[in-house]
C-alpha cells in the first residue's frame, strides 16, 4: 500500500521528537528538595551538598576551583503507582515524572535558567487522537506550545518556573501537589539530579521533514521511492546486469583481490540502477562488502573523469552508527596496492598533492570538532554559515598551499610522463587522454574475447596446438589456391588442344582424348575430382566452371581461416597490451580469469589515473578561484554551494558523515536556509539494518541510487514490500541483492 508522503513525514518527525521527550527517572540519582525552594529559585540542604559532591568527584583542585555552576535536571513532581496485587500494577509500577525542568546551580544553591524549554515526558503522553486515558496527549502539548510562547532568552528563574506551572495547569489540570492522577501517589516533594537535557541530534533531520511538509517541496526521487515503493522485480538473474557491468566496471581502489562472483553480480546490479533506485545488500563480516563499495565508488569516479570538462559525482556514505562511520573512513584510507604489485613502485598510485593520503572526507559534527578529531583524519567542517570551511579545505584552499602544491604535482607528473608539461592544462589533458585510451582498451577487450570465443565454439576446445593447426591450414589453403590457378589454367589449355584438335573437338574420340589429357594432368597434381571417370565427357566450359567453383570454395575457406586467426591474434594482442603477464589461452578458457586480472592489474590503474586527473583539475580550479576571490569559499547560494561540494569531490571521491550531521551541512541560502534537495548523486548507508527509518528517510533526499546493507537485515520488516534473491558467495554465507524498480539504464544528472 502506498503511503501519503506528507503524513509519513509528519509521523517520522513526531517519532524523532519522541526521542527528545523521554527521560527515565530510574536512570538518575534523584535527590529530594523542596518545591517551595525551587519556586524561589533555590536548591538547598542535602540535595545541594550531594550535587556538588558528585560534580567534583574526579576533578583536580584547579578544576574544582574553576567550576562555578553545574547543570541539573529538576522534577517538580514524581508520581508513584499505587501498590496493589492486580495484573495491571506490574505494567504501571514505574515512577512517572510529568514534566522536567533544566537549569544550572551555583555553590550557594541559586538556580540559573538555561535556554532549554521544559520537557513533558513522552512516557506520560499517548499518540495523537488516542482514546486510551493518560495524563495528557501529544495533541494537547502541540496545541499548548502553538499558543504559548516560552520565556525569552535571558529571563529570570521566576519566569521559567511560572511558564512551567502554567503548562502543568494546561496539560494536567493542576500544578504539582494540587493534581494527582488516578492510581498514582504524589511523592509530596520535588527532586533534582545532576544532568543535562537529552542531546538533540535530530534537529537537522526534523528540519528536512518540516521543509517538505510546510513548503510542499517536490520529493527527491529516492525519498519518493522509499515512501511508496513500486512493485519489486528480480534482478540477480537479469542478463542486462552483466552487460552493463562489463561496460562500466572501470575502477578498483585496491589490487589485492579480485571481486568474487557475488560482488561482481551486485556491482552490475548497481551500475544498471536509475536515479532513485535502491540496491540493498546484506551479509556477515568477511563477505566482501567493503571491496564492493570501493568498486562502486571507483567505477563512477573514473566514469565521470571520461566526460570532457565534466564534474565528479557527489557521493555520501552515512550511518547512524559511529562504528560504521569509522569503518567507512578506514575503507577509504586503505586505497593502496599490495607490496609486489606491478604498479606499487609507480608514483601514479600515490597522491600528487602534499599532506593528503585518504580518499574519504569526513564531515564531523560541531561537538566532535570541539572535542577533537582523530589525528591524520581528512575532515571538513563549517561551524557557522558563511564562514570559510575549516579542516582539509581550510588548509588546502589557500594561496600558500597552491604555491607549494602545483610545483610538487607537476614534478610528479613529469616523473610519470617522462617530460615536463607546458602548463597544468596540458598535464590534465594528457592524463585524461591516457585514461580514455586505457578505458577504450578495456572496453574493447570483451568484444575481442567474444570473437575469440567464437573461434573456440567453431573449433572445439581452443589450445595453442589448435591455433597452430589453423595456421597450417591457412598455408595449405594458400598453396591449394596457387595450384588451382597455375595447374587449372594448364588443364584448360590441354583441354582446348591444338588448333586442329579444337576444330575437331566435336568428334567423340577427339573430345575424349582432350579431356583424358586434361584430367590426367589434374590427377597428377592432385586436383582431379574423384567423381569423374573415363567415360565422363566434359567440355572446356564445364571445366572452367568447375575450376571457378573450386577457387571460390578455397577463397571462402581462406577467409574463414583468416577471420578466426585475426580474432585470436586480436585477442592475444589486446591481452598482451593490458595484461602482459596473463597467458591468453588461460584468459580465454575462463572469463573469470580475465576479470580477475583486470580487477587486480588494470582497474586500479584507471582509478589512480582518474585520481591524478581530478587533483590537477582541483589545482586549476582553486588557483583560478583564489585569483578572483571566488564566492565558492564563503558564498551560500545554491550554485556556489554545489560547486564547492564538487570541488571537494575532486579531492576525495566519497563524503562521510552521520545521518544527523549531513542534512545540516548540505544546505544553501536564498533569503533563508534551504536544503540541497536532489543534489547527492549516490547515497551509501552502512549498517542500514540498524538505521531507524525515521532517521534514514531525511538523508534520502537525493538523486541517490544505492543503499548498502552491511549487516544481515530483513527489508520486508521495515515497511516496504520487496522480494529478495539470494546468490552464493565464494567465501562464506550469502549476500542478498534487492531492488525496488525494474532495471533501467543509468541516468546522468540533469545539469
Amino acid at each position: 500500500m502506498a503511503f501519503q508522503l506528507p503524513a509519513l513525514l509528519r509521523y517520522w518527525r513526531a517519532a524523532l521528537l519522541d526521542g527528545l521527550r523521554l527521560i527515565d527517572p530510574q536512570s538518575l540519582d534523584l535527590l529530594a528538595c523542596s518545591r517551595e525552594a525551587l519556586a524561589q529559585g533555590r536548591i538547598d540542604g542535602n540535595a545541594l551538598t550531594e550535587i556538588w559532591h558528585k560534580a567534583e568527584t574526579g576533578l583536580s583542585d584547579k578544576e574544582k576551583k574553576e567550576l562555578q555552576t553545574v547543570a541539573v535536571v529538576i522534577a517538580p513532581q514524581v508520581l508513584e503507582p499505587e501498590k496493589d496485587h492486580s495484573d495491571s500494577y506490574s505494567t504501571l509500577k514505574r515512577y512517572r515524572v510529568p514534566l522536567w525542568l533544566y537549569g544550572r546551580v551555583n555553590r550557594e544553591g541559586l538556580l540559573q535558567p538555561t535556554n532549554d524549554q521544559p520537557l513533558v515526558d513522552r512516557a506520560v503522553m499517548m499518540p495523537l487522537a488516542s482514546t486510551v486515558p493518560t495524563f495528557t496527549t501529544v495533541e494537547a502539548l502541540d496545541s499548548h506550545l502553538d499558543n504559548n510562547r516560552p520565556p525569552e532568552s535571558g529571563s529570570d528563574w521566576a519566569a521559567v518556573w511560572g511558564y512551567a506551572m502554567a503548562m502543568c495547569d494546561s496539560l494536567f489540570g493542576g500544578r504539582p501537589g494540587a493534581w494527582v492522577p488516578d492510581r498514582y501517589v504524589d511523592q509530596q516533594t520535588a527532586f533534582v539530579a545532576l544532568g543535562k537535557p537529552p542531546v538533540d541530534t535530530t534537529s537537522a533531520i526534523r528540519t528536512v521533514y518540516e521543509v517538505l511538509i510546510d513548503t510542499q517541496e517536490v520529493a527527491p526521487p529516492l525519498l519518493a521511492r522509499l515512501a511508496a515503493p513500486p512493485p519489486p522485480r528480480e534482478i540477480t538473474n537479469c542478463p542486462d546486469v552483466e552487460t552493463v557491468r562489463a561496460a562500466r566496471h572501470l575502477g578498483e581502489m585496491g589490487g589485492a583481490f579480485p571481486l568474487n562472483p557475488s560482488q561482481r553480480q551486485a556491482l552490475g546490479a548497481f551500475l544498471a540502477l536509475a536515479d532513485g533506485d535502491v540496491l540493498a545488500l546484506n551479509g556477515p563480516p568477511g563477505t566482501g562488502k567493503t571491496t564492493f563499495i570501493q568498486s562502486v565508488v571507483a567505477s563512477i569516479w573514473v566514469e565521470s573523469a571520461l566526460v570532457d570538462g565534466g564534474e565528479p559525482p557527489v557521493i555520501l556514505a552515512s550511518s547512524t552508527n559511529n562504528k560504521a562511520i569509522t569503518n567507512i573512513l578506514d575503507c577509504f584510507e586503505r586505497a593502496t596496492l599490495p607490496d609486489g604489485h606491478a604498479l606499487s613502485g609507480s608514483n601514479l598510485v600515490r597522491r600528487w598533492l602534499p599532506d593528503i593520503t585518504q580518499y574519504g572526507l569526513y564531515l564531523p559534527s560541531q561537538r566532535e570538532v570541539k572535542n577533537g578529531l582523530r589525528p591524520g583524519l581528512a575532515a571538513a567542517w563549517c561551524l557557522q554559515n558563511g564562514q570559510p570551511w575549516a579542516g582539509l579545505p581550510g588548509a588546502m584552499e589557500t594561496q600558500d598551499y597552491i604555491n607549494r602544491a602545483e610545483p610538487y604535482w607537476c614534478a610528479q607528473f613529469t616523473q610519470w610522463a617522462g617530460k615536463p608539461p607546458a602548463n597544468m592544462a596540458e598535464a590534465v589533458a594528457t592524463l585524461r587522454a591516457a585514461l580514455t585510451a586505457k578505458v577504450e582498451a578495456v572496453k574493447a577487450l570483451e568484444p575481442r574475447r567474444a570473437a575469440a570465443q567464437a573461434v573456440v565454439d567453431a573449433h572445439g576446445a581452443m589450445t595453442l596446438e589448435a591455433i597452430e593447426a589453423l595456421r597450417r591450414e591457412a598455408m595449405t589453403l594458400r598453396r591449394l589456391m596457387d595450384e588451382l590457378r597455375q595447374h587449372g589454367g594448364q588443364a584448360v589449355h590441354l583441354a582446348e588442344g591444338s588448333l586442329i584438335e579444337s576444330l575437331l573437338s566435336w568428334l567423340p574420340p577427339v573430345k575424349r582424348r582432350l579431356w583424358m589429357r586434361a584430367y590426367g594432368y589434374l590427377a597428377v597434381h592432385g586436383l582431379a575430382d574423384p567423381a569423374w571417370d573415363w567415360d565422363t565427357v566434359l567440355d572446356v566450359t564445364s571445366l572452367r566452371r568447375w575450376l571457378a567453383e573450386r577457387i571460390r570454395l578455397a577463397t571462402a575457406a581462406m577467409a574463414a581461416n583468416a577471420a578466426a586467426l585475426s580474432a585470436w591474434d586480436g585477442w592475444v594482442a589486446a591481452v598482451a597490451d593490458l595484461l602482459p603477464t596473463l597467458p591468453p589461452e588461460k584468459a580465454l578458457a575462463s572469463a573469470s580469469a580475465i576479470n580477475a586480472a583486470l580487477d587486480t592489474q588494470v582497474r586500479p590503474e584507471l582509478f589512480h589515473l582518474a585520481g591524478r586527473y581530478w587533483e590537477g583539475r582541483w589545482l586549476i580550479e582553486v588557483g583560478q578561484a583564489l585569483e578572483c576571490n571566488d564566492k565558492t569559499f564563503t558564498g551560500r547560494s545554491r550554485d556556489v554551494c554545489e560547486r564547492r561540494w564538487r570541488r571537494f569531490a575532486k579531492l576525495t571521491p566519497c563524503l562521510v558523515s552521520t545521518a544527523f550531521t549531513a542534512p545540516r551541512l548540505l544546505d544553501y541560502y536564498n533569503g533563508d536556509t534551504r536544503r540541497l534537495f536532489s543534489f547527492i548523486d549516490l547515497l551509501i548507508v552502512d549498517e542500514a539494518g540498524q538505521v531507524p527509518p525515521k532517521s534514514a528517510l531525511a538523508f534520502s533526499r537525493s538523486r541517490a541510487r544505492l543503499w548498502w546493507w552491511a549487516t544481515p537485515c530483513n527489508w520486508n520488516r521495515s515497511g516496504a514490500s520487496m522480494e529478495t534473491s539470494t546468490v552464493e558467495t565464494s567465501r562464506c554465507s550469502n549476500w542478498t541483492v534487492m531492488r525496488c524498480a525494474a532495471p533501467a539504464c543509468w541516468c546522468q544528472r540533469d545539469r
